[in-house]
């Protein structure tokens, strides 16, 4: 739950913390969603947020003072996206009738800043 000063709790499912993971570690590749990592915390994270890769791929390994960390790549089918964008409940608000994650990149971005704007 994410607490807005204006309406109060408002639910926030896996749709607002995938769009933050898309604007830092991951990227879509053609009808993949791929990311990379070393980080044991970040491929739990991405797999409640997107559920099971359909392919994990160990590039290489980095030998620290920890110990062995292996840089590992997964892969989604980009359908995660369009899955998670029509189960939230702020998307809808957004898109009335949101079918996917491509109808949240048409939108224009524009228009939400300022009506969050005004809502202040």
């Amino acid at each position: 739950m994410v607490y807005s000063q204006h309406s109060g709790v408002l639910p926030a499912g896996r749709l607002p913390s995938a769009l933050g993971w898309l604007a830092t570690d991951v990227t879509i590749v053609g009808n993949y969603v791929v990311a990379g990592t070393t980080q044991p915390w970040q491929i739990k994270t991405l797999r409640a947020l997107l559920g099971r890769p359909e392919k994990i791929e160990i590039n290489r390994f980095t030998v620290t003072t920890e110990g062995l960390k292996p840089a590992v790549r997964m892969k989604w089918r980009r359908e995660v996206l369009n899955s998670a964008a029509r189960e939230d409940v702020w998307a809808e608000k957004l898109v009335p009738g949101v079918k996917g994650f491509d109808d949240l990149i048409r939108l224009r971005w524009d228009v939400v800043v300022n009506a969050v704007k005004e809502a202040r």
